[in-house]
């Protein structure tokens, strides 16, 4: 978590938890239904995730045939060790970039429940919801499931792993702060799992997808670029969204500043980007989301309200640090670079 978040007040922090947990949403109901949006977006420090990359890698190293070896002993984004004495098989998800991990590497079958938020595949409207941590959690009723292993994101639900794990529950938590480090998370997880070649082909498929980006970028002048995830808010270095613009081809006018914070409209006036982008509300992108940014004082006067280059993205997408990430980042580039996309 950067500087500027552990000195943000708690009533902020709350804020932003919630703004990652739901998904973005730049419409009316901006404050409410999407103020859990920045899934997961804060990040642990850069020190704590080299460890877990480096934890990580010498754990893989030791499988063999795609086959994970057991006991397993793999280090979390919050500094545990979490040791797996077999293949775990009962598997609660209380994040949705998790809970999209878990199905993506064929493992949905053996989710037992999940936070309220987590909505996708489809799949996920049939199971338990244990809702949020946000809302509150239903601690009782997810250790009465005795599940193998509880998925959190280290970043924002911190204190939920210790809670769990003062109650006898197995917790690992992730924390990715850049594309790499989502690939990272996935294969790990499908370490945990025994589901490796599953996540050797989810991994292969998103790194393809970034690939094509780099080669399709690699020429172009980067377009200044003002991101608006949700309503008055924007992001600078330290957040894998700021990966997403500049991996697209873009420059994040607020790259000086580190993590999120409150817009000041004047700087977005005075910095001129040449793109915006916005995430789409409840209802998905629409000229309501929209004509909230363009029609804002003085923004009349910006390059990329008077080209019509406001543009909407899915939120959830964009806010879940999960295998559909990279289908994010290629719609952030065919937003930012249309001349250049197929």
């Amino acid at each position: 978590m950067s500087t500027t978040w552990k000195q943000a007040s708690t009533l902020v922090l709350a804020f932003l938890l919630a703004l990652f947990l739901v998904g973005c949403n730049t419409g009316d109901n901006a404050e409410s239904s999407d103020k859990e949006t920045i899934q997961d977006n804060t990040t642990q420090e850069t020190e704590e995730n080299t460890e877990e990359s480096t934890d990580t890698q010498e754990d893989k190293e030791q499988q063999s045939d795609n086959q994970t070896t057991y006991p397993l002993t793999v280090t979390d984004a919050t500094g545990e060790e979490v040791t797996f004495d077999s293949e775990p098989t009962k598997l609660v998800s209380l994040i949705p970039s998790e809970t999209e991990v878990l199905f993506a590497l064929g493992a949905g079958e053996e989710v037992l429940a999940v936070d309220d938020y987590s909505d996708f595949p489809k799949e996920t409207a049939d199971l338990p919801k244990l809702g949020s941590t946000y809302s509150g959690l239903n601690v009782e009723e997810l250790i009465a499931l005795q599940p193998d292993v509880v998925f959190i994101n280290a970043g924002l639900q911190a204190d939920v792993a210790q809670e769990l794990r003062d109650q006898g529950l197995t917790v690992f938590g992730s924390n990715p702060g850049s594309i790499t480090d989502v690939i990272e998370s996935i294969e790990t997880i499908g370490l945990i799992l025994n589901n490796q070649e599953q996540a050797e082909a989810v991994t292969k498929e998103m790194t393809e997808k970034i690939d094509y980006v780099k080669e399709k970028v690699a020429n172009a002048e980067p377009k200044k670029v003002y991101a608006e995830f949700s309503a008055g808010w924007s992001f600078g270095t330290g957040d894998f969204a700021n990966d997403l613009i500049t991996l697209a081809g873009g420059e994040n006018i607020f790259a000086d500043v580190e993590g999120w914070f409150e817009v000041n409209p004047e700087e977005v006036i005075n910095r001129n980007p040449e793109v915006i982008l916005f995430t789409s509300g409840e209802d998905g992108v629409t000229e309501d989301n929209k004509e909230a940014i363009t029609t804002r004082d003085g923004f009349e006067v910006i390059d990329a309200v008077k080209n019509d280059q406001v543009i909407g993205i899915d939120s959830n997408k964009a806010s879940r640090v999960g295998p559909r990430i990279t289908d994010s980042l290629i719609e952030i580039f065919e937003a930012i670079h249309p001349e250049l996309a197929e």
